[in-house]
């Protein structure tokens, strides 16, 4: 009898330990598939822009790679950062090595996943040196002139020209332009108001003026992938509303781009007030 008794027990001892060691395993099972279906690989957006200071920086940091990571963080995703001179970038992105690119220029020569709205928008600029200013008639001086844009703009830039002939060189860095134009080699360069700042930091533009001519829209632009097309979709969504926000506002400062914040800002305050008429 007391046999009989022990070996019960010892059955309904080893029948619990068997039952939690089973419920132990499909425990761990379902949170190990909950974690592959949140994994960093699958809940991420590989992001590519121009080498560009203080807007897109080697190190990830910069005000559009800020301002995308904030966007995509709400949604759950990472961003990894790559950057590279403005063909370059716009090549690799083409060619598959990235789901996004920030800070390119609508280019009828691609047929790009656009974002449907601008991420920032900027004045453009004819940019030349300051013993031929007297000769400034507006816009229409370019024309029939010798004109240098940073290699992959040219044609981006073009589209905001009014339709006059001009001859089209590109180059690689802003200080080969500000030598081509020192240099009588090229009559005029055209570029962002942002990026004449910036060479302005970098004291190259002391014998330059720089006269408004236009103005340019910056777009983000998506792979045709199922990850690239569920950015586009958090982007479109979510960007507008976003760059109203104070937290918009404290990144565009954080780099010193107030002007910057406030021309944008501007654009997405009338474009509001234009959707809701």
């Amino acid at each position: 009898m007391i046999l009989q008794s022990s070996y019960r027990i010892l059955k309904n001892i080893t029948m619990r330990f068997f039952s939690l060691f089973i419920a132990l395993f499909l425990l761990l099972t379902s949170i190990n598939c909950i974690a592959l279906e949140q994994s960093p690989e699958q809940k991420t957006i590989y992001l590519i822009g121009e080498l560009l200071y203080p807007v897109t920086n080697a190190d990830g940091t910069g005000q559009q790679f800020e301002v995308a990571k904030e966007i995509f963080a709400q949604h759950g995703y990472q961003v990894k950062t790559s950057v590279y001179p403005y063909r370059r970038a716009v090549k690799l992105f083409e060619n598959g090595h990235a789901d996004m690119m920030i800070g390119m220029f609508k280019d009828e020569n691609f047929q790009f996943n656009y974002s449907k709205y601008p991420h920032d928008t900027d004045n453009l600029l004819a940019i030349f040196p300051k013993k031929n200013e007297k000769n400034w008639q507006g816009v229409n001086s370019l024309a029939n002139k010798e004109i240098t844009f940073l290699a992959g703009l040219g044609q981006p830039f073009s589209q905001y020209l009014p339709s006059f002939s001009f001859q089209q060189n590109e180059v690689q860095t802003r200080k080969q332009a500000v030598y081509k134009l020192m240099h009588q080699r090229s009559d005029y360069m055209v570029d962002t108001e942002g990026s004449y700042l910036l060479a302005e930091r970098l004291n190259i533009t002391d014998d330059l003026v720089a006269k408004l001519i236009g103005y340019a829209e910056i777009y983000a632009a998506f792979a045709d992938t199922p990850n690239g097309m569920r950015a586009k979709q958090l982007w479109d969504s979510s960007y507008p509303n976003f760059i109203l926000t104070d937290k918009a506002r404290s990144i565009y400062q954080k780099w010193g781009l107030e002007r910057e914040y406030n021309v944008t800002k501007t654009y997405y305050q009338q474009l509001k007030l234009s959707t809701t008429e």
